[in-house]
C-alpha cells in the first residue's frame, strides 16, 4: 500500500513539473513573437532593411530603412480607415515637440520618441521641404 502511495506522490509531482514545463514553454514562445515595440529609437540602431512602423492617432508611417548613414528610408503614409499614400524617399531628422516660441523648431537629432513629433525631410531637407508627424504614440521595429 504505501509503494502505491508513492508511486502516486512520484506521478503527481512529475504532472505538475510536466504542466509547469509546458507552460513555461508556451510563454516563452509568446514572447518571441511580440512586436518589437519600444518608447524610442535611435537611428544608429537600425540596419539597411529595417522597416520602422510609427503611429499616430490618426496616421501609421512604414518607414523602410535605405541608408542608415545619411537616415534615409522609403515612407508610407496609412491613415486610419483609408488607403495608403507614398511618400517616397525621406530623412529622418528626429523628435521635436514642434515650433517653440519665435518659430524656432528644436529637433533632437537622430532618434524617435513616442509623444514627440518625428521631423522629417524631402528633397534639399531646406525647411519649406521639412514635415513633422502627429504626436508619435507607438513605435515598431521589424527587422
Amino acid at each position: 500500500m504505501n509503494n502505491r502511495k508513492n508511486r502516486i506522490g512520484v506521478i503527481a509531482v512529475m504532472a505538475c513539473m510536466g504542466a509547469w514545463l509546458l507552460g513555461a514553454a508556451i510563454a516563452f514562445s509568446a514572447d518571441q513573437l511580440a512586436t518589437n515595440t519600444l518608447d524610442q529609437i535611435r537611428f544608429g540602431d537600425l540596419k539597411s532593411g529595417d522597416t520602422i512602423v510609427i503611429e499616430t492617432a490618426t496616421e501609421t508611417y512604414e518607414l523602410q530603412m535605405i541608408n542608415t548613414q545619411r537616415a534615409s528610408a522609403m515612407a508610407n503614409r496609412i491613415e486610419t480607415g483609408s488607403s495608403s499614400e507614398s511618400i517616397g524617399l525621406v530623412r529622418l531628422l528626429g523628435a521635436t515637440v514642434g515650433k517653440q516660441r519665435g518659430g524656432l523648431t528644436l529637433v533632437e537629432m537622430g532618434v524617435i520618441r513616442t509623444n514627440m513629433k518625428l521631423e522629417l525631410g524631402l528633397g534639399n531637407l531646406h525647411s519649406d521641404n521639412r514635415f513633422q508627424t502627429e504626436p508619435i504614440t507607438a513605435i515598431n521595429v521589424i527587422n
